[in-house]
């Protein structure tokens, strides 16, 4: 039981079965000296608090280390009650979940400067709800690490493609979803399973394909109305090469393809609805160019992004196929895979096939733990889809499915057998996907137009000031190495933004000018 008091000096504390979880005599002065041992050797920007007690710490951060908390409360009580001038933070009974709210106070680029402190008198009184609030936080944590890997990797590249894409598209439309089921094909091994289906009754739904499903649908003869690709890497190019109308439809299908996606994407195919993920620089491109897309949140896998772009556009049903989130057995695909003949292409004596296959299936390529991190998000997404917090869209959300059960659970997502499955296709009707083409300016005028804006980045560049916020976009997403590790040697910056961080950037810049030139 919570017991609230006053101290001989009139300041607020709090006892919990006896004992008390900040001072009893001055927790303002506890609060100072525990922050400042907490930070000895650290200087970050912001400090996530776990076990906040009526704000005390927060306050200090505050006002003495001019620090922005980030208090986590293990009670609902603590967090109510807390001093004047203390900041609001989590606690259990906030209507959004602890992930939620960090995902929301801190973007990726924020890690380097990030501190995670804990107040070990709550932690313990607490001890359950600190454990598992806790583990949520690290899986936060972790998230933001992952991201900024994946910048590393490809911030530059998806800043290049916006801009380079831009000018490449060649007919810009917008889709009509009818009333009836949308399925879509993963490239987990059960889809092998559901293929059969699918043949036999294609007229009965709309076909949404993943790219790395695509080998498979080919072999089957199966075309799908709508390839959706999101990614900015190299091995579309391996995905895309499956990519050909079937059967009595020979016109290559349309494609939903983010602005920032590979390049290869955007020449593949012809009728593009373009895709803006809410990055700033995507929607800034397609601004810059004259046009706009069709504005969906910013998602690490391209089968959250399926499921984003279903339920904006009013899907009733939507079915997952080979959406596994595991392997079987050494597999980790559906046969055949755009990725056989590569892998065939690196087995050699002393690096069998079964022994690539073994090692992509026991993780060692990170596979596996990707798979996990998407688990984690349907589950969360799926499991509060109908509340207003999440939803993209007023209408109703969506029914998810998923066919062939996985041994990875979804809260949210109903399972479905095969033979229910076809049960429901039996009775379904023949819904038609239509197709609206939209106007689209000049090649001419999007390429001036995005000249302007590279130019106005690198002006921008050429008095870089640390409070500017397309300063820190820039080196972010143009020299995410050279900016992490900086901010990592140096702590919170200040004043100018040195050369040697805006060089590499600027140069990036140049590169991708020329490229938006020969594309005229």
């Amino acid at each position: 039981m919570l017991q609230f008091e006053r101290t001989k000096r009139g300041m607020k504390t709090v006892r919990y079965q006896n004992r008390y979880l900040v001072s009893r005599v001055d927790p303002a002065q506890e609060a100072r000296r525990f922050v400042r041992y907490e930070l000895t050797d650290r200087s970050p920007a912001i400090v996530v608090v776990l076990g906040e007690v009526l704000g005390y710490i927060s306050c200090t951060l505050i006002e003495n280390f001019q620090i922005r908390p980030l208090p986590v409360y293990f009670d609902s009580r603590l967090h109510d009650q807390r001093i004047e001038n203390a900041p609001a933070g989590w606690h259990p009974g906030s209507e959004e979940s602890i992930e939620d709210f960090l995902r929301r106070e801190l973007k990726d680029s924020d890690l380097p400067l990030l501190a995670v402190i804990d107040w070990t008198p709550s932690t313990e009184a607490f001890a359950q709800t600190a454990s598992e609030i806790t583990e949520q936080v690290q899986t936060v944590y972790r998230a933001l690490r992952a991201n900024i890997t994946t910048t590393a990797e490809y911030g530059s590249r998806w800043y290049r493609n916006s801009l380079v894409n831009s000018v490449l598209i060649n007919k810009k439309i917008h889709v009509h979803l009818p009333a009836g089921p949308v399925f879509i094909t993963a490239s987990g091994p059960s889809l092998e399973q559901v293929l059969p289906i699918l043949k036999k009754y294609r007229s009965r739904y709309i076909l949404w394909a993943l790219p790395s499903s695509l080998a498979a649908l080919t072999e089957w003869e199966i075309t799908p109305d709508l390839v959706i690709l999101t990614d900015a890497g190299f091995y579309n190019r391996y995905h895309l090469g499956s990519t050909r109308g079937t059967g009595d439809r020979k016109e290559m299908p349309a494609a939903a393809l983010a602005i920032s996606a590979s390049s290869v994407a955007f020449t593949s195919f012809s009728d593009t609805l373009v895709l803006e993920q809410g990055l700033g620089f995507d929607g800034r491109a397609l601004h810059s160019a004259g046009m706009d897309g069709l504005r969906l949140p910013s998602h690490g896998t391209v089968a959250g992004t399926a499921l984003h772009l279903a339920e904006r556009l009013g899907a009733a049903d939507v079915f997952y196929t080979g959406l596994d989130f595991k392997g079987e057995d050494l597999r980790s695909h559906v046969r055949p895979h755009s990725f056989d003949n590569l892998l065939m292409q690196s087995a050699e004596r002393l690096n069998p096939l079964h022994h690539i296959y073994f090692f992509r299936s026991s993780g060692g390529d990170g596979h596996m733990q990707s798979l996990e991190t998407y688990a984690a998000w349907f589950r969360r997404y799926c499991a509060a889809l109908n509340k207003t917090a999440v939803r993209s869209n007023p209408a109703p959300a969506p029914r998810v499915y998923r066919i062939e059960p996985s041994s990875v659970s979804i809260p949210g997502i109903a399972e479905l057998s095969r033979e229910k499955a076809i049960e429901y296709l039996s009775s379904a009707g023949s819904p038609r996907f239509t197709i609206e083409t939209l106007s689209l300016p000049p090649r001419e005028k999007r390429a001036r137009g995005l000249i302007n804006l590279i130019e106005m980045y690198k002006e921008t560049l050429n008095s870089a000031h640390w409070e500017n916020a397309l300063v820190q976009e820039l080196l972010y997403y143009l020299n995410t190495i050279g900016l992490v590790d900086y901010l990592n040697s140096t702590g919170p910056p200040s004043g100018f933004v040195p050369e040697e961080l805006i060089q590499p950037a600027r140069k990036e810049l140049s590169h991708i000018r020329e490229i938006v030139e020969h594309h005229v």
